[in-house]
């Protein structure tokens, strides 16, 4: 059910770059939405409470409350124990954990595929500005709210992945067959 919608996402975001045509746009707003359903029901939400810090986060607390000058201990401890603090850790942690290429091109692959990921996204970010925002930003958003801890990792950025590997392949065999 996930590879399908995947597989069908990353189709008509390829057929809406070659044709230009509305419907597929509207079937990759479809496909995408059910995509970021599937993950929001399938990933174990972030938990925010403070109370609640698991022994990593509690260490990652200790090490930037230890960072502070020691006139200032006073000080890191109502900063970092903020509610606020904590909530601006956890996001900066989910947020950053979406850019880690390992986990989502595989460590043998990643060499291969990163170049013309990076090729084709910054062309669909060059020619198809608005699309590219409408396919990307959502999905980073629900993933920096929520996380991506689950068996499948960030399902729902798959398809804008492939898309944006697919066209990087594209645009470099269409360069160099002008040449």
């Amino acid at each position: 059910m996930i590879g399908l919608l995947i597989l069908l996402s990353t189709t008509v975001s390829l057929g809406f770059l070659f044709t230009k045509k509305n419907t597929f746009l509207l079937l990759m707003v479809i496909f995408l939405i059910g995509l970021m359903l599937v993950q929001y029901s399938s990933t174990k939400p972030t938990n925010f409470d403070r109370g609640k810090l698991t022994e990593m986060e509690k260490v990652e607390q200790i090490k930037r409350m230890n960072e502070y000058p020691p006139f200032a201990y006073r000080l890191a401890n109502i900063l970092e124990a903020r509610q606020e603090a904590i909530t601006y850790f956890k996001l900066e942690k989910n947020f950053v954990s979406i850019f880690d290429p390992a986990p989502i091109f595989g460590k043998i692959y990643m060499f291969l595929l990163l170049p013309f990921f990076l090729i084709g996204m910054a062309n669909l970010v060059r020619d198809f500005p608005l699309s590219t925002t409408m396919m990307t930003l959502p999905q980073m958003a629900l993933l920096t709210i929520i996380g991506h801890t689950n068996l499948y990792g960030p399902i729902c950025l798959m398809p804008t992945i492939y898309t944006a590997i697919l066209w990087g392949v594209y645009v470099s065999i269409k360069n160099r067959l002008t040449k």
